[in-house]
């Protein structure tokens, strides 16, 4: 029922958001400590900062916005080892300094040559959250 709630209240934020001319807010919180990881996240923050979508938000304590957070862990393989990370993506909605509801989540694998790709799919999923969110905007 909290779940419920903490989502009615994400979308009602969101939907003045886009009343407001203003782009819903996306912060990213991470922990990220290997190469390819670190790599991820970067990608991830820069197309959040490009989209048209949404506004990158680069405070982890932003209040009243969409949070990604974004953990990586280094496979430890000895033929691999720093050619590839495993990584989680929680999305959650930030309602005020105490109040965190859950969206959505995955977890997925990332070589060192899927970075872009891969943050690109992470930002995609994103977007469709935002977009499911709001109202359409009229231009």
């Amino acid at each position: 029922m909290k779940r419920c709630g903490v989502f009615l209240a994400l979308a009602i934020t969101l939907v003045t958001a886009s009343f407001a001319d203003e782009l819903p807010h996306v912060c990213v919180i991470t922990q990220a400590e290997d190469t390819v990881g670190e790599r991820l996240v970067y990608n991830v923050k820069e197309l959040i900062r490009k989209s048209h979508a949404m506004k990158f938000m680069p405070s982890e304590r932003e209040t009243n916005c969409l949070r990604l957070i974004i953990n990586t862990i280094e496979l430890e393989e000895r033929p691999t080892r720093g050619m590839s990370t495993v990584f989680s993506v929680t999305w959650v909605a930030a309602l005020g300094t105490h109040e965190e509801g859950y969206i959505d989540s995955t977890v997925g694998y990332c070589g060192s040559k899927r970075v872009t790709e891969t943050a690109e799919s992470i930002v995609a999923r994103t977007e469709r959250l935002v977009s499911s969110l709001t109202l359409p905007r009229s231009n």
